[in-house]
């Protein structure tokens, strides 16, 4: 499969990491993430979705976040008090970060789509090392 680019949405997340196949829900209150899911909805309800490396960053740039992330699609959103939207997303496929695109409004990503390796029992050393396989 030749690697396939989407330019998404992105949203970094604090503390949290969502994996493929994850169905979950987040709180989010930055104003740039907020444009980002408001701007996914009008689109295709797909999101890029990354961790930020430091939970004190503010305003994360490329730098501040790991370069593999999650694509996912938004399912719902519900309003909550003060500015902010816990939104419930369901994960579908692992992506890595190329770039980001300038916005002003919110984070865009330029993502690759990276393809999941279905490793076997005698790929992972586990007939050898039983402790491989509970890895």
């Amino acid at each position: 499969m030749e690697n396939e680019v989407k330019s998404l949405p992105m949203v970094a997340l604090r503390g949290m990491t969502i994996l493929p196949e994850m169905v979950i829900h987040f709180d989010v209150s930055r104003e740039k993430s907020l444009k980002a899911i408001e701007k996914a909805m009008t689109e295709e309800q797909k999101i890029f979705l990354t961790t930020h490396k430091s939970f004190d960053t503010e305003e994360p740039d490329a730098e501040d976040v790991y370069e593999i992330g999650c694509i996912a699609s938004v399912k719902q959103i519900v309003k909550m008090p003060k500015k902010i939207s816990r939104i419930l997303i369901a994960a579908s496929e692992r992506a890595k970060l190329n770039f980001l695109e300038e916005k002003e409004e919110y984070l865009r990503a330029n993502v690759s789509i990276v393809e999941d390796i279905d490793t076997s029992v005698e790929d992972t050393g586990a007939l050898k090392n039983p402790v491989n396989l509970e890895a």
